[in-house]
């Protein structure tokens, strides 16, 4: 089994983990959890110590890698106002005073216009005159304060009105992660780290692949030895040294065969006045090895 055949097997412990983690710090600890199982896991099950060794390197750079897991999150920013929202809701779009002055101003203002109605105004005495003219500046006045005390009450609710991305209170910043994709992220980085893990076997493959053949080549060249010292015995009938030699060879699974009627394949044959084996035939579970030389008669 791979690590990612592992991953799948601890889903429901680790998207439980993430669903309650939150935070990207939450996270990054329930993700680091995660690869220690997969790593314990895959060295339980792995016979191969170089594949351990690079599965371990392969998931700490995985682990290099989780603080990155807020990109995958959502930000909110919260303000606080000065005031609540239902505070805000409860006020009114007037000042409480600007009805009072706005009455009491036109009520003066309106004193000077309505006196010739009720009385002469060429009888009056000029105090009388003097009093009206006050009396209509003051209205002024009070007018233009209810106009100042309505434009600062605007003022204040459109400042109420500032959206929280500008500079105004107080924000809090609130990151949350997404567990879908933070799962996500986990298992494409284990996805990853088994490319890598297949790379690593096939070429520990090609190695022992390239070993056996030079071994390969240092038995054949072996053989040819053992075949000329084998042929030297036979030609000064040796018995010896041949049986020195057949030995060592049947040691590595190897036998040395005389010539028989019916192996004519296992020989070269030469015409000669005597069937006489010259050089055997070397040969392991009826493979011919090397072909052995023979005098048929």
């Amino acid at each position: 089994m791979n690590l990612t055949e592992y991953l799948e097997q601890d889903r429901k412990a680790v998207t439980a983990a993430l669903q309650q983690a939150g935070g990207p710090q939450q996270t990054e600890a329930a993700l680091e959890k995660a690869l220690d199982r997969l790593l314990l896991r895959y060295n339980e099950e792995c016979a191969d110590e170089h594949l351990r060794e690079a599965a371990m390197h392969m998931l700490q750079t995985a682990r290099t890698l989780l603080p990155l897991t807020d990109s995958v999150g959502e930000t909110r920013v919260w303000k606080l106002e000065a005031s609540s929202a239902g505070t805000a809701r409860k006020d009114s779009a007037m000042h409480p005073a600007v009805p009072v002055l706005i009455m009491a101003g036109l009520l003066l203002c309106g004193l000077p216009a309505a006196a010739p109605l009720f009385a002469d105004l060429s009888g009056l005495e000029v105090r009388w005159i003097v009093l009206m003219i006050a009396a209509a500046v003051v209205g002024g006045i009070l007018l233009m304060i209810a106009g100042y005390l309505q434009g600062q009450r605007g003022a204040a609710r459109k400042a109420m009105k500032q959206p929280a991305d500008t500079h105004t209170g107080q924000q809090k910043v609130d990151v949350y992660i997404d567990p879908d994709k933070a799962w996500q992220c986990l298992r494409g980085l284990v996805m990853a780290a088994d490319r890598n893990l297949q790379d690593v076997q096939e070429r520990a493959a090609l190695d022992a692949q390239t070993e056996e053949q030079k071994n390969g080549l240092m038995i054949y060249a072996d053989l040819q030895l053992c075949g000329d010292l084998l042929e030297m015995a036979y030609s000064a009938e040796s018995e010896e040294m041949k049986s020195r030699l057949k030995f060592a060879l049947h040691k590595q699974g190897i036998e040395a065969e005389d010539y028989a009627p019916g192996r004519e394949t296992a020989f070269e044959c030469l015409p000669g006045a005597v069937t006489v084996t010259l050089r055997p035939a070397l040969t392991r579970d009826d493979a011919i090895l090397r072909k052995g030389l023979a005098s048929v008669s």
